[in-house]
């Protein structure tokens, strides 16, 4: 792929990108993808397990970098919702451990 063939795929996609994150059932659909991949998720265990979730998490990693070039807003609604998610989990996970 020549200079010029790079450029226009590289418009093309971020075009794309953009289409797809100017919705909210698009961002619905990344959010989901990088749930499946364990984006927002701890991926050590303290074994060999831990490889194989951070393996999935690099795909969301991947996913993530290119919504921040295309679409830094996106980027960053997905990441506070994300992250707000989480926290609500480990909260929840936690309030089981608590002592009253």
């Amino acid at each position: 792929m020549d200079d010029k063939d790079r450029e226009l795929y590289l418009a093309h996609l971020s075009a794309n990108y953009r289409a797809v994150l100017g919705t909210q059932d698009g961002i619905a659909v990344i959010r989901h993808i990088l749930d499946r991949c364990g984006f927002f998720k701890e991926t050590f265990t303290g074994n060999s397990r831990s490889f194989y979730l951070q393996g999935r998490a690099s795909i969301g990693r991947s996913i993530m970098t290119e919504i921040a070039v295309f679409n830094p807003k996106a980027f960053a609604k997905i990441m506070v919702e994300g992250l707000k998610e989480q926290y609500k989990i480990n909260k929840e996970r936690n309030k089981g451990g608590e002592e009253s």
